[in-house]
């Protein structure tokens, strides 16, 4: 049996999103790749079944190490059997009652084992490859189906666990902020992503400085993001998701909760259990002694994934130096609740006062409560963030206020009820100035009759020349702006484009009355309403995928075109035994199982054993082969 040819078919019978689980699992590089055949050669290929097998975890490796140790001979093993054996060589470790259907469902997701109707089976290139990590230093096969972890040696504690909390928490602090802050940039101005996935390096930038945090702390902060499902990457961009509005909402202890649960749930089981475990003062020192047990295969990577665990952990606060925090521990032995609970007296308290000042300023005394302070955002715009953030209100915030269809009304009432203090004077006639002004410029989308380019925007003023100021603008050259009539301006951008080229110019637009209502849904808003996305594929995955599947289902009627002569040769080379379908001319169905010999003129010759005799098959007339049954 070709294990080329037998993955192939496994591979195109799988659906959609399994096909792309497998594709983002083994980070396969589109190029190159046209069909399941290509595919399947890639998958199996020396250099990246050594890739895979070195990143692979301890409870993979022992289902790899089962199934390299049973013989060829002997049927598939099956499931069940797989649960006995590995229960066998743990008497005294405790293990899930379903550990083998979830380690060869990870296996199988990976592409390292072929699942038939009567067990599974390793690849013989998987058997290869894993003797060759063998050669180079991994563990013996009986080594690796031993589960119970290592103990770390315990240590006397360098700090006192309470410093650990403080710094702790400070980073958790930070962390919850920082991510607060994404969600609400992302919900006002979604980041746009590259055609093979990523931000674009604008984005980047942009999202940095907003956010006031490195720009190579910024994967990790979406990163977060993304498993808690506040946002996710769309084809276009990276967009919150209908969860982020609750999140927001949600005391500073229960957003960090969210946050880091998911994060915990992407971390191996074997982690978290034996942190949960050990004092937490050892915490540090547990990751030495269980991360390179856990990734045995490679010293190498066992260490980049001890940097990263670690790095990850000090960012979100579950360790600070050497120890783990109380919360964390709290979270991992006893749940949300208990680990909300135990942070919530270290994080500094929300505030839902502020202080006005005559310079148009705002401060707060402390962080301001989430939704005070997204209502707040919507009028002002925020100058420094931290323990005490500022604000300050601008013509401009307030146009952008108004334009969203708050009123003036409105907009006093909130300040009133927010201010410790009397509105002062300034802010009181800016306000009244900025309702007096807003509108004086009108935008609105023309009627398609009106021209015969799509779409067309005017602009018109109370006074005349305030046409004559947008003309001259140099800041406005990007809208092309042109002379419709005495009293009006166009451009071929669109009326949402125009409206905020003017707000950011400090002009004081307003929508004109067909663009009302498109202006207040201009709010912050969640791209998904209803039900949360499907899990969002890479665009190069996705790609990749469509590219097989439009491959699979062209050539379903020609199955000689779609690959089958490259099947064939692959078998021949391989002697591989096959078993052919084919329809001869009268309509009559034969299938015969050979061991392939030659490929010319378009006949297919190969040994019948069965029948012990040699047979020449048109090709013609194949309408489709699979690897013969072992």
């Amino acid at each position: 049996m070709t294990s080329v040819l037998a993955l192939s078919h496994q591979l195109s019978a799988l659906s959609d999103d399994d096909l792309e689980l497998v594709l983002e699992a083994r980070d396969i590089s589109p190029g190159g790749i046209k069909n399941f055949l290509n595919l399947a050669e890639s998958l199996l290929a020396p250099e990246s079944l050594d890739r895979v097998l070195s990143r692979l975890d301890r409870n993979a490796l022992a289902a790899v190490a089962i199934l390299f140790s049973a013989h060829p001979d002997e049927p598939p093993l099956s499931l069940g059997e797989i649960q006995e054996i590995i229960t066998t060589a743990n008497p005294q470790h405790k293990l899930p009652f379903d550990w083998a259907r979830r380690t060869v469902g990870s296996l199988n997701t990976l592409a390292l084992v072929r699942l038939t109707d009567t067990g599974v089976q390793i690849w013989p290139e998987v058997t290869q490859a894993l003797t060759l990590l063998q050669e180079r230093g991994a563990p013996s096969l009986l080594e690796l189906t031993h589960l119970a972890p290592p103990s770390a040696l315990e240590a006397v504690p360098i700090e006192p666990v309470e410093n650990a909390d403080r710094h702790a928490a400070e980073a958790a602090f930070s962390l919850l902020r920082t991510t607060r802050d994404l969600v609400i940039e992302l919900q006002d101005s979604p980041a746009p992503v590259r055609s093979r996935g990523g931000l674009t390096l604008p984005a980047s930038k942009r999202l940095s400085e907003t956010l006031q945090i490195d720009i190579d702390d910024l994967p990790l902060t979406m990163k977060l993001a993304e498993r808690a499902q506040l946002i996710v990457e769309t084809a276009e961009s990276w967009v919150t998701r209908p969860e982020a509005d609750a999140w927001l909402l949600l005391s500073p202890a229960e957003r960090w909760v969210t946050l880091v649960s998911a994060w915990a749930a992407s971390l191996p089981p074997n982690i978290l259990e034996t942190l949960a475990q050990h004092p937490r003062h050892i915490w540090d020192d547990a990751l030495d002694t269980l991360v390179p047990w856990l990734f045995p295969a490679s010293a190498d990577f066992a260490n980049a994934q001890a940097q990263s665990i670690r790095a990850e952990s000090r960012y979100i606060g579950a360790l600070s130096g050497s120890a783990g925090s109380s919360f964390t521990r709290a979270l991992l032995s006893e749940g949300p609740t208990a680990a909300a609970a135990t942070l919530a007296p270290l994080l500094p308290t929300e505030v839902s006062q502020v202080y006005i000042q005559p310079d148009l300023t705002i401060v707060s005394p402390g962080p301001l409560r989430a939704a005070l302070d997204q209502q707040l955002r919507g009028i002002a715009t925020i100058e420094s963030r931290g323990l005490a953030p500022t604000y300050r209100i601008t013509e401009t915030s307030l146009f952008r206020a108004l334009n969203r269809g708050l009123h003036e009304e409105e907009i006093r009432s909130f300040l009133r009820n927010l201010s410790l203090t009397e509105i002062p004077q300034p802010l009181d006639y800016l306000i009244t100035e900025a309702v007096r002004r807003f509108g004086s410029i009108k935008v609105s989308t023309l009627p398609s009759e009106a021209s015969s380019v799509s779409p067309l925007t005017a602009i018109t003023a109370s006074d005349p020349q305030q046409l004559e100021t947008l003309l001259v603008d140099r800041g406005l050259q990007h809208l092309s702006l042109k002379r419709h009539d005495q009293d009006t301006l166009i451009s071929t951008m669109s009326a949402r484009v125009v409206l905020l080229s003017l707000h950011e110019a400090k002009y004081p637009a307003a929508p004109g009355e067909n663009e009302l209502v498109a202006a207040k849904n201009d709010a912050p808003t969640t791209p998904f309403p209803g039900p949360s996305p499907a899990r969002q594929a890479n665009p190069s995955i996705t790609h990749l995928r469509e590219r097989l599947r439009n491959n699979q289902h062209s050539h379903e009627s020609d199955p000689a075109a779609g690959g089958l002569t490259h099947q064939l040769t692959t078998a021949i080379k391989t002697k591989s035994r096959i078993t052919v379908s084919l329809v001869a001319p009268n309509g009559t169905t034969h299938k015969y199982t050979i061991l392939p010999t030659s490929l010319s003129t378009q006949r297919l010759r190969g040994l019948d054993e069965l029948s012990d005799v040699e047979r020449t098959l048109p090709l013609a007339w194949i309408t489709g082969i699979e690897p013969a049954e072992s």
